[in-house]
């Protein structure tokens, strides 16, 4: 039996704040994961993971999400697709000018390249704004969202 083909996604935007949660989270794991872990970064707000999902048994992508009352700044989850796909729809965060990670998601099911294994980790995100880094609260949280996704691979 082969090993499984596994693809860690970090989605995200640089200088906008905590979406940029994705590619720092990406960032830490190419390092902590065997190389026969393919770990790449995403800018693109989900158009390219069907394509991203073509040969691959295991798909994690990490991404920002809205926080709310009950879901504040620093929060962690996982979501299995496409099981919780509305759950994740609502609690991502979106750019008005791409798909969002569900899109890409339905997209690649659509095309048949949907892996076997689909898990959508998250951590509330609690400043949005272009040009700040990652919020205190976010990047002291960092490294549990990192800790968290290695113990669920």
């Amino acid at each position: 039996m082969s090993a499984q083909r596994i693809r860690v996604i970090g989605v995200g935007t640089a200088g906008a704040g905590d979406d940029a949660l994705g590619l720092e989270a990406a960032l830490i794991l190419r390092s902590r994961l065997p190389r026969t872990v393919d770990v790449v970064s995403d800018t693109t707000g989900g158009s390219n993971i069907a394509a991203l999902c073509k040969g691959i048994d295991v798909l994690v992508i990490i991404d920002a999400v809205k926080p709310t009352p009950t879901f504040p700044p620093g929060a962690i989850s996982a979501w299995p697709y496409p099981a919780m796909r509305s759950a994740i729809d609502q609690s991502l965060c979106r750019n008005t000018h791409s798909f969002s990670v569900t899109e890409g998601l339905a997209l690649a099911e659509q095309l048949g390249v949907l892996p076997k294994r689909v898990t959508v980790f998250g951590m509330a995100g609690e400043n949005f704004v272009p040009t700040a880094g990652l919020s205190a609260t976010v990047r002291l949280r960092l490294n549990d969202l990192v800790e968290f996704v290695l113990q669920r691979m």
